[in-house]
Order: C-alpha cells, then structure tokens, then sequence
C-alpha cells in the first residue's frame, strides 16, 4: 500500500522547500556556524575527558542536542515566518486523526471503506466514505 499523503501535508512540505530555497544563504550560514560550534566542542571534550567512556557519551549528548537544536530553530523559524504553514500542519494532523478513525470504523464494520485525498482543482474532499446502506459521505477534517 502507497503511503497516505493528505492535500495539507503537500501543501506544507511545498511551502517550506521554498522557504528554504529563499532563505539558503542564511541556511548556509547558521550550518558553517553548526559545525565550527561542534568542532570546538569535540575538541573541549576530548581534550578534558581524553578516552573515558563519560568523555565519548558526552560528546554524542552535546553533537545530538547541537544538531536537534538546529533543526529545531530552522523548523520554528518557517512556522514563525508563514502563517499559513501552521494551519497545513493542523489540517494534516486532523486528517491523520479522522484516517485513524476511519480504519477503526472499518474494523468494527460500520464502514465499507473510503477514499482519502481526492484532488480538486484548489484543495481537496480529505475523505470520501462509502457507508454500509451504499451511502456516500464526503468528511473534511479539521
């Protein structure tokens, strides 16, 4: 089976490749800062703490938080630069809930089953349920 892919969670994944394309240099920039800061901390660590087990875990403790930290500011940085990008988020966590929902009906047999996602020439019908009494229900989760 194909990985589920809703409108919002395109919609988001689009929005940030061209936030990021717009913002390269200062990506670039932040990034040679990343590795300077890890590079000095490498050798702090491994000149205080030379080949001790302690010595060796901090430093994948300090390299791990410096690169999550990172990610971290890059992602927060997009959501406080597009307004909509947070809105895409909710939409994609509400059609993953609603999908969820969907596959527990089906287990208990309430539904026959459905159709996520169908393409609309602005947006999208998120899921479309065939019903047991061959009933058609088109559900936008939110």
């Amino acid at each position: 089976m194909s990985k589920h892919h809703p409108f919002s969670r395109r919609e988001f994944r689009r929005r940030l490749i061209i936030w990021l394309r717009r913002n390269l240099r200062l990506i670039a920039v932040l990034s040679i800062g990343l590795v300077v800061l890890i590079a000095f901390t490498t050798g702090l660590v491994l000149a205080t703490w030379p080949n001790t087990a302690f010595g060796w875990w901090l430093l994948g403790a300090l390299q791990t938080g410096m690169v999550a930290a990172y990610l971290h500011l890059l992602h927060t940085a997009f959501l406080a630069h597009d307004a909509d990008a947070i809105r895409h988020v909710r939409g994609a966590w509400g059609e993953d809930n609603t999908r969820s929902e969907l596959q527990r009906a089906k287990r208990m047999k309430l539904v026959w089953g459905w159709v996520d996602s169908l393409g609309l020439q602005h947006g999208d019908i998120d899921h479309l349920v065939v019903t047991r009494k061959a009933g058609l229900v088109a559900v936008d989760s939110k």
